[in-house]
């Protein structure tokens, strides 16, 4: 399967429980990202640290971006598409849980159309 990165940005509003899971269901995949571009936009509290520090310890593929000050999620996720370190990218919002096989399916999707340039998900 092609390679391919779980772009997400978090900034200090958002509910730890909800990161968590969405991070499992990341790392719930049948089709593992390679990387995961974290965009922490501004200084996040330190239960969102927490999580943060708690899966980079576990899934050493975090490449964390650090914007100084709270951008906006457009701004963010710009400063993120920069940072990934592969051409695909699965979008993902500190509150969405992918079911298992989302990834493996757009993948598919990907490889079988070359022409296509974004896909989603219902």
């Amino acid at each position: 399967m092609t390679k391919f990165s779980v772009l997400i940005s978090i900034y200090r509003k958002e509910n730890p429980l909800w990161f968590r899971e969405a991070l499992d269901s990341v790392f719930a995949q049948t089709v593992q990202p390679d990387e995961i571009v974290l965009v922490e936009d501004g200084p996040l509290t330190p239960e969102l640290y927490a999580v943060i520090d708690e899966y980079k310890e576990k899934y050493p593929i975090f490449n964390i971006v650090k914007n100084e000050t709270n951008l906006g999620l457009g701004l963010a996720l710009a400063n993120g598409v920069k940072a990934a370190k592969n051409e695909i990218l699965a979008r993902m919002d500190t509150d969405d849980v992918a079911k298992p096989d989302r990834f493996e399916k757009q993948l598919i999707v990907f490889e079988r159309n070359s022409n296509i340039d974004v896909c989603s998900a219902w």
